[in-house]
């Protein structure tokens, strides 16, 4: 009876350690490219309530162009979510409605990420008053039309395999191409 209190000891204890890791280890490092151009890197860090996007311009681009975005994606409650930017000298800070409309591809994506798999061309993923409708699978290639929003049309995923996060993503909206390529 002993051995076994210490053993079951012994696995709480381990259990304990890695639990912890397991829910918070989760993150992915993307470049960020405008067109052709490297325009900077964002971060994604999955946590048990929420999500959170820390961005930045880099390169050439981050030379002439400061930028810096932090994004929370509240998973119990979107509508709490927010992004703050930093553009240069100025500061702003858009609640979850207004980040909709001026970001909308960064929840987009995260929700995405999110539903991975499982996708019908049915049934549409609801991001506020935005829809995310699969066009259509080819391997472990999936494109995705978005509507309800004026500034992106598309969202394409590329090389996403069962367990891990895509390789590239590819945004496009009314003004120009985004890509994030997995680091």
């Amino acid at each position: 009876m002993e051995r076994i209190k210490v053993r079951v000891k012994q696995l709480l204890g381990i259990l304990l350690i890695s639990f912890p890791l397991l829910l918070l280890g989760k993150e992915v490092k993307y470049d960020v490219f405008y067109g052709f151009f490297p325009a900077g890197e964002i971060k994604i860090f999955f946590e048990p309530q929420k999500v959170v996007v820390k961005g930045k311009s880099s390169g050439l681009l981050g030379l002439f162009y400061k930028y810096r975005l932090y994004m929370v994606y509240d998973l119990q409650n979107p509508q709490d979510s927010f992004i703050e930017e930093k553009e240069n000298d100025k500061s702003r800070h858009y609640d979850y409605w207004k980040l909709l409309r001026k970001k909308p591809w960064l929840p987009l994506v995260v929700k995405l990420l999110l539903s991975h798999k499982g996708f019908s061309q049915n049934s549409p993923i609801k991001v506020g008053n935005l829809e995310i409708i699969l066009q259509k699978v080819e391997g472990n290639d999936y494109t995705f039309e978005v509507r309800g929003s004026s500034k992106v049309k598309k969202i394409k995923l590329f090389e996403w395999k069962k367990g891990s996060f895509p390789q590239r993503i590819v945004v496009e909206g009314k003004e120009g191409t985004l890509t994030l390529v997995k680091d």
